[in-house]
């Protein structure tokens, strides 16, 4: 196996070795291969390289019964303030909304660290009024709701109430 090649799969750090490994940043550009590996999925096949990270998704949020399909544009747009003022590459249908989709999906996953770790105080605040307002309306809209038990006052996992 070239030199090259084992450094992108395993790691191997040569910068001592060359500042070529240095200027391409060689030793990480195809680790997500080693990684897939050694997370006990299969191998890709010989020369191919293995699909990269995605970005977050409130898909998980949806199928665990946590927020309804209904509920996630409306509570992204309370998150981010979007009004008829916003752009509308931002807004439902714009060229951007699956990033705001995924930067919402962001905060909710590292809420519980940032909030015991007191980082983006506001930014946890305004996480906390969205899933407020969320289950506000849920609970002013119709009983019938499919959706299952969900914390009243803070986001999945956070351990967090809502003061």
């Amino acid at each position: 196996m070239p030199v090259d090649l084992a450094v992108m799969s395993t790691g191997h750090d040569l910068r001592g070795a060359s500042a070529l490994y240095e200027c391409f940043r060689l030793s990480m550009s195809m680790l997500m291969a080693g990684a897939r590996l050694l997370a006990g999925h299969a191998a890709p096949t010989w020369g191919q390289l293995a699909p990269g990270p995605l970005p977050a998704s409130l898909q998980s949020a949806v199928s665990s019964g946590i927020m309804a399909v209904r509920e996630t544009d409306s509570f992204v747009d309370c998150l981010f303030h979007f009004d008829s003022a916003a752009s509308l590459k931002l807004k439902i249908g714009g060229q951007l909304r699956p990033m705001v989709l995924a930067s919402a999906a962001s905060l909710i996953m590292h809420y519980p660290k940032r909030t015991s770790e007191g980082e983006m105080t506001r930014v946890q605040e305004a996480l906390r009024e969205a899933w407020s307002n969320m289950t506000r309306q849920r609970h002013s809209s119709s009983s019938s709701s499919s959706v299952g038990s969900l914390p009243e006052t803070s986001p999945p996992n956070s351990g967090q109430p809502l003061h």
